[in-house]
């Protein structure tokens, strides 16, 4: 039997600490194929979350911690899985708090990608956002 899990900040993380998260919206994230237990792109992978939570909470978990977080969800897992951790702050709904940056890492079932043919569409740049 194949068991995936989700780790919260490096360890097993209980129904309780995964109910809130269903409902609150600051937070991001990358995605990952895992295979052989190595990620690859790994660097990259860091560099995202460092980036973003810069942007987003104007501070970030060292690269080092959040990537000992991805081998603890990684040596609980079978070699070939898809990862994803998402960086939040755990108080407020949709507003960053100045309080400690967590990592949720979630794996699941190695996924192959999409078959066939793509077409791409280009983005429309000439469309503006309100804000």
């Amino acid at each position: 039997m194949t068991v995936h899990i989700a780790q919260l900040d490096g360890r097993h993380a209980t129904a309780a600490e995964l109910a809130p998260l269903a409902f609150a919206g600051y937070a991001h994230f990358t995605a990952a194929q895992v295979r052989d237990g190595r990620i690859r792109g790994l660097d990259l992978h860091l560099d995202r979350l460092r980036d973003a939570s810069e942007y987003f909470f104007g501070r970030a978990l060292p690269d080092d911690r959040v990537g000992g977080y991805l081998r603890a969800a990684l040596d609980a897992s079978p070699a070939d899985v898809s990862l994803t951790a998402t960086v939040f702050s755990r108080p407020g709904e949709f507003v960053a708090a100045d309080d400690a940056l967590s990592v949720l890492v979630r794996t699941g079932p190695p996924a192959s990608g999409p078959t066939g043919r793509w077409r791409w569409r280009p983005w429309n740049t000439s469309v503006r956002w309100p804000g």
